[in-house]
């Protein structure tokens, strides 16, 4: 959620563009496996950071990236597959060259490793990037 909160995604987009002169217009995104909005319980200090931090997103800025599955008062739920669409969408990337895995590794433990559903047992994931 730090990186998320934090304009990670965004961040990522204006650093490629400043090194190496990248048109976002230009960039292919896509947000791999990881824990999903139906499975991302967080506590009211991170909705309440979001809500400042991620205010200006696209498309009903922070409130509309977490729900309440439980009743307003309890512990929202947060759609990190959404925050990071909306920040890559924010920094230029248009929508239809972002994609979402949609694999919830909370939800799928037996082909992915799930900190938070596993108790603390993990293990690594990787990544691809390449500039052509």
């Amino acid at each position: 959620w730090r990186g998320t909160v934090n304009g990670a995604a965004a961040t990522l987009v204006w650093a490629m563009q400043a090194a190496y002169g990248v048109d976002p217009a230009d960039l292919l995104a896509c947000i791999g496996p990881s824990i999903g909005p139906e499975s991302y319980e967080v506590g009211r200090d991170i909705y309440d950071l979001a809500q400042v931090k991620l205010a200006h997103l696209p498309d009903g800025g922070a409130t509309s990236l977490f729900h309440f599955p439980n009743g307003a008062d309890a512990n929202p739920y947060f759609d990190l597959w959404q925050a990071n669409a909306r920040q890559l969408a924010a920094a230029g990337v248009p929508r239809s060259q972002i994609d979402i895995a949609e694999i919830d590794t909370a939800q799928s433990t037996q082909d992915f490793f799930s900190h938070r559903a596993e108790k603390g047992r993990c293990g690594l994931f990787s990544m691809l990037a390449w500039l052509a």
